[in-house]
């Protein structure tokens, strides 16, 4: 699996037997594919698996722009996952970010206020950005996730908006250039 390193961490691009090791609940099979432990918040993430698997099967040629597992190798232990929702320049995009590209991240309870979340996004943006000159960046955020907003205004995002959204009617739009 594809790995960007950072100073402390691996993402893994996460491909299509992890996730449905993920969407089966195969603990053993998923931590084989990885080749590292996967705690079990992971394993309530099926909805997030399910569409990240369907991208795949759609188009193989996305993975490397989506969902990664964000690794501690020195413990060899999954601490949470951020990746892409698309390829940049998506037509849902275009009223908001005209060739961006939007994110997400999570980085699990037990391992929060490490620095991780801040480590992880930027070394995926850095990565789009070396690898492929992408400079257009977008987050959508719950209004009441105050740890998320902060990280990404601690990033440089700043707010362009709102959309209604999957898990809340009204999430806030921030989006970086670089």
């Amino acid at each position: 699996m594809e790995r960007i390193h950072t100073d402390r961490l691996e993402l893994v691009s996460l491909d299509e037997g992890f996730l449905t090791a993920t969407i089966e609940g195969d603990v053993k099979r998923a931590q084989a594919r990885l080749g590292a432990r996967v705690p079990s918040p992971w394993f309530r993430e099926v909805l997030l698996a399910s569409a990240r698997l369907q991208n795949l099967r759609d188009d193989p040629t996305i993975k490397e722009w989506l969902l990664r597992a964000v690794v501690r190798p020195d413990r060899e232990e999954m601490v949470g996952h951020v990746g892409f929702h698309s390829r940049p320049g998506p037509a849902d995009l275009e009223a908001h970010l005209p060739g961006g590209v939007e994110l997400g991240y999570e980085i699990f309870e037990a391992h929060q206020r490490r620095g991780y979340g801040q480590e992880a996004v930027a070394g995926l943006m850095g990565w789009a950005h070396r690898a492929h000159g992408q400079s257009s960046f977008m987050v959508a955020i719950a209004p009441g996730n105050q740890p998320s907003l902060a990280l990404a205004r601690k990033l440089g995002f700043s707010p362009i908006g709102h959309r209604a959204g999957v898990v809340h009617p009204r999430e806030q739009l921030l989006s970086l250039r670089l």
